[in-house]
């Protein structure tokens, strides 16, 4: 106490530089949970433009691809191999009934090579897969296109 009572001034000098020491250090935590905060809300923020990119991307995919396959533009086929892809980013759009010819198409078709696989057969057997193709296009035609046009008519009014 004696030394308190001698030297106050030093210590009070001491208690003050702690007390300054400790105020800096607080002030740059705070910058610091602040910038993270503000990078956590840029991240965020990108996060979110880009989900709507990919969303708008989804969307303008499978209705391009009806419009296409509707005009006959595109086969039937092809449209199902995509359109499944794509509807698998909607899984509960996927799995309503009135989509469902474009599952049961696409479970017969799913195998069949395609790209350099495909150009690997021989033109007997791209003749005989292609027949093939042919008939299960045929089989689904009017069941497809039902689906294809009330598929399109749901993602325009999704935008």
């Amino acid at each position: 106490m004696e030394f308190i009572k001698e030297n106050n001034i030093l210590v009070f000098s001491i208690l003050g530089l702690i007390t300054f020491a400790l105020s800096v250090y607080l002030g740059t935590l705070i910058v610091k949970v602040k910038n993270f905060k503000d990078a956590q809300k840029l991240k965020a923020e990108i996060r979110e433009r880009n989900l709507a990119k990919r969303e708008h991307f989804l969307k303008d995919s499978i209705t391009t691809i009806c419009r296409a396959t509707l005009r006959g533009d595109c086969e039937l086929s092809e449209a199902c191999l995509r359109i499944k892809k794509l509807l698998e980013n909607y899984p509960a759009i996927e799995n309503e009934a009135e989509f469902r010819p474009i599952q049961d198409m696409y479970d017969e078709i799913k195998e069949f090579p395609y790209l350099e696989a495909r150009q690997a057969l021989t033109k007997q057997e791209r003749f005989k897969q292609d027949n093939k193709r042919f008939k299960i296009e045929e089989n689904y035609k009017e069941k497809m296109n039902k689906s294809l046009n009330l598929l399109l008519q749901r993602f325009e009014n999704l935008s």
